[in-house]
């Protein structure tokens, strides 16, 4: 009886050390292929840096010397393409250095009521044209926060620019306002 018994404890003792190991081994794949994902995300994103810059100089060159025309808006319009492409790439390089903690976020002091509405607004063509109604309410007061102006402006465009792709009739609003001492942005 003392034999079985301690076979059995035997065998638990070891069935729990087989199922802590295959934990541990599956925990370090994991952690092994989040490594490779970031690393892949980080060369991708200095691969195609390097095509966009050679793209964008040419396209500036001859925006300069083209006239006013159709030309020149397919120009415009391909120089606004690059420099999406350009901010996605960025967006690209930004997760993969948080994903290794390596991102730093620059704050200063702004007033985002302002810096929110003149974000905004470069969306507004681009919406009626979609024949949305566009409403952009932003707390002008004199309220500063600390914010990383760059990493905000990605958040805005993503915000309207999903809103503005996604809404196929109705309105698309922008509220930005301050309660107790956060500021709150809603909509789009």
């Amino acid at each position: 009886m003392l034999i079985v018994r301690l076979r059995l404890q035997l065998a638990s003792g070891l069935a729990a050390v087989r199922s802590y190991e295959a934990e541990r081994s599956r925990i370090e794949e994991l952690a092994a292929l989040d490594r490779a994902k970031s690393l892949l995300f980080s060369n991708v994103s200095h691969e195609l840096r390097t095509p966009l810059t050679l793209l964008a100089g040419p396209l500036d060159d001859l925006l300069a010397e083209t006239k006013d025309g159709p030309k020149k808006e397919m120009l415009l319009m391909a120089r606004r393409n690059v420099r999406r492409l350009t901010r996605l790439v960025s967006t690209l390089m930004d997760v993969s250095r948080l994903e290794a903690g390596r991102l730093k976020g620059s704050f200063r002091q702004v007033n985002l009521g302002v810096v929110t509405r003149d974000l905004a607004a470069l969306f507004r063509g681009a919406i009626e044209r979609a024949k949305l109604v566009y409403t952009v309410d932003c707390d002008l007061s004199t309220k500063n926060v600390f914010v990383d102006p760059d990493h905000w402006e990605k958040i805005i465009f993503n915000l309207i620019g999903n809103a503005l792709k996604y809404t196929m009739v109705g309105y698309i609003k922008v509220h930005l306002g301050y309660e107790r001492s956060e500021a709150v942005l809603t909509g789009p």
